[in-house]
């Protein structure tokens, strides 16, 4: 168990695709305990509050948003290339957009839109690339560009601090992209459903 568990930090690549299993639900509260014992207190501590949203702070659409819409778009822009196979790794040049787009980081756009042109152009070598060669340093960015772009979501005057809480807050990205690619797609967008839902449903009853 810890073998597979190191797997996941230091050599993504080795993780094996396959069933779910009812132990999972090991790992997931694992990751739930992180939040509520490390990750949360940490925030709290320094005067970081979103963390504490709950049911009651959204209305009905906004919860359709965060438990089905929100889980479905991040894993398909940011984890559908972690699969490890080739005919995924364009997924990789689509996550870069989204997240061009979504901090408005419009000079840097033109570039990416001309290096497309390469992608398709020489797209088996830049497949090689992305799912075999250098797949544990692509894994490591994707999550830490998933973190990342929740900054915004953070109430903090300093971007220190802000970066500081997307650092804390990693594993949860972690997870994710641990189960894009041992358990497929559909598993990663159910899990982070399921993670929004639960975290919301503790905070309910905590705050």
């Amino acid at each position: 168990m810890m073998q597979k568990r190191s797997n996941i930090i230091f050599s993504p690549i080795r993780i094996k695709k396959g069933p779910l299993r009812f132990k999972e639900l090991i790992n997931f509260s694992l990751i739930l305990c992180y939040i509520y014992l490390i990750s949360d207190p940490i925030s709290s501590f320094l005067g970081i509050t979103s963390h504490m949203q709950s049911f009651k702070d959204f209305d009905f659409e906004n919860l359709l948003g965060i438990l089905i819409l929100a889980p479905i778009l991040e894993e398909i822009l940011c984890r559908i290339h972690l699969s490890g196979k080739k005919r995924h790794a364009w997924g990789a040049l689509l996550m870069v957009i989204a997240f061009t787009l979504l901090m408005e980081i419009w000079w840097a756009l033109l570039f990416i839109l001309l290096f497309v042109g390469f992608v398709i152009l020489y797209y088996d070598e830049f497949a090689e690339f992305i799912a075999v060669r250098f797949f544990n340093q692509v894994f490591y960015f994707s999550i830490f560009l998933f973190a990342f772009a929740h900054i915004h979501q953070i109430e903090a005057e300093s971007f220190y601090v802000k970066f500081f809480i997307v650092l804390i807050y990693l594993p949860i990205s972690l997870y994710f992209g641990y189960a894009r690619k041992k358990y497929g797609l559909a598993i990663a967008i159910c899990a982070h459903s399921l993670y929004n839902f639960s975290v919301l449903a503790i905070n309910s009853q905590l705050y």
